[in-house]
């Protein structure tokens, strides 16, 4: 929702609950330490190594598919840079750990799809780079916000290519493939499970996804996005990760647990761990929390994950991991193919809604003339007649305002890299994070004026 739409809504809660008064509190989206930028490119793995070389610090990496955190996190790591994958399909434990490497700096990058973004208490992000361009402009400014909490100077990029505009029309017809396909994929979900027509109500599915759309000749993005439809619809309800919480139960009995004397000591303090926290583990399967178990025991989730899997394969314990496989539950009997009705305000309203925040996120990212942040202002209902200065069109509008300041920043930096009286070599001051043209015309002036002295790839000050 826009700002206005959204204070509409609340007014309209408002009157609903009987207040006296109208207390609608509105805030500006206004972030004046944020920089936006967009970037275009015909490599965008070289530029976004190039960025995060450029600007210190902590970041985070949004892209739209699971497969592309898992290709650039290598890429990163090959190139030097700490980083890791996060995205909806991890088991529990492996988030955790992961999202707390990166909050305590231990990880640097954080290649993630938009699963990764509530809960995220980290105030000194100095960048998000989206590596693919967002759905809408509530999305973009909402991911790119994590950037900068702490009210220091950050960034938020957008990486585009040649290929963009192409890449957002084919998205609109993959999240809203035609009617019929739509139908069809209903109609081979019934012939998967084997389920007649006026059958089925009530019963819960695990679903291979690759198998289904490997059986059927059927694509994967359009076939999630009539799984989804049709949950709208209230012919199915479709979990792609229902995040199944782990579960176990032990199969020796209580005497003979006591006396096995041949567990490790992290055996013997995991289990005394669980003991203490669950108390029907010997009578049933029981949900149990990993997290919670590491933390009275005193050790990772990983770890407790590898010993009560050890303790598995040993009979002295069956434990089940939590699991994200997708489940359908049919909330209906089965109908015909051809009397599956799809209404308008679930397709066309919705295809149409997509349509304009795709096309919002296209003049984004083609309009050169206007200050980004009054763009995102603009988008949010807010009009804002000073620009923020500091994006990327006021540092190319406005070069007169900064230049200097940025050169002499640069020359402070370069000054204090040279401070330990070594030689370092001209690729060091690309990451001294700051823009190339400031650093090359810092390193001019510190030349003409003898206080550096350069041969080659290296420099060094001149006392």
């Amino acid at each position: 929702l826009t700002a206005t739409a959204t204070t509409e809504v609340v007014r309209d809660i408002q009157k609903q609950l009987a207040f006296k008064e109208d207390n609608v509190v509105s805030m500006s989206f206004r972030r004046a330490n944020l920089a936006y930028v967009v970037r275009r490119t015909d490599n965008k793995e070289t530029e976004m190594v190039h960025i995060l070389r450029s600007v210190k610090g902590s970041a985070i990496i949004y892209v739209r598919s699971r497969e592309r955190t898992k290709e650039l996190v290598r890429h990163l790591q090959r190139e030097g840079i700490s980083a890791n994958a996060y995205h909806a399909l991890l088991e529990t434990s492996v988030k955790n750990e992961r999202q707390e490497a990166w909050t305590n700096d231990k990880t640097r990058v954080m290649v993630a799809t938009n699963a990764f973004g509530m809960g995220i208490d980290k105030a000194d992000v100095r960048m998000v780079i989206h590596y693919d361009v967002p759905n809408s402009p509530e999305e973009y400014f909402q991911e790119a916000g994590r950037a900068g909490r702490d009210g220091k100077k950050a960034y938020a990029v957008l990486l585009i290519d040649k290929s963009e505009n192409r890449r957002l029309s084919q998205r609109l017809a993959n999240n809203f493939p035609e009617k019929d396909y739509i139908r069809k994929v209903y109609e081979h979900l019934a012939y998967y499970y084997q389920l007649a027509v006026d059958s089925g109500m009530g019963h819960t599915f695990t679903l291979d996804t690759d198998n289904f759309i490997k059986t059927y000749h059927l694509q994967p993005i359009a076939t999630e996005s009539a799984l989804n439809i049709l949950t709208a619809c209230g012919y199915i309800d479709y979990q792609e990760q229902p995040n199944l919480k782990p579960r176990m139960k032990f199969l020796l009995t209580r005497a003979q647990l006591d006396r096995l004397d041949d567990l490790s000591p992290a055996e013997h303090k995991m289990l005394t761990a669980m003991l203490r926290r669950y108390g029907t583990l010997f009578v049933d399967y029981t949900f149990i929390e990993l997290n919670d178990i590491a933390l009275h025991a005193e050790m990772s989730a990983q770890q407790v994950y590898q010993l009560l899997r050890s303790l598995t394969q040993q009979r002295i314990l069956h434990f089940i991991p939590g699991r994200n496989a997708p489940i359908v539950t049919y909330l209906r009997d089965r109908v015909p193919e051809e009397l599956v009705v799809i209404p308008e305000d679930i397709y066309e309203k919705r295809r149409d809604s997509l349509a304009r925040r795709l096309e919002a996120m296209k003049n984004y990212c083609e309009n050169d003339d206007i200050c980004r942040s009054r763009q995102l202002l603009a988008y949010f209902g807010e009009t804002e007649d000073n620009d923020c200065g500091i994006c990327d069109i006021c540092a190319r509008n406005h070069p007169s305002k900064s230049k200097g300041k940025r050169v002499s920043e640069a020359k402070a930096a370069i000054r204090q890299l040279l401070s330990d009286g070594r030689q370092h070599t001209l690729n060091e001051t690309i990451q001294l994070g700051m823009l190339d043209i400031h650093v090359k015309e810092a390193l001019s002036e510190l030349a003409a004026e003898e206080k550096i002295g350069c041969s080659g790839n290296k420099i060094w000050a001149i006392e």
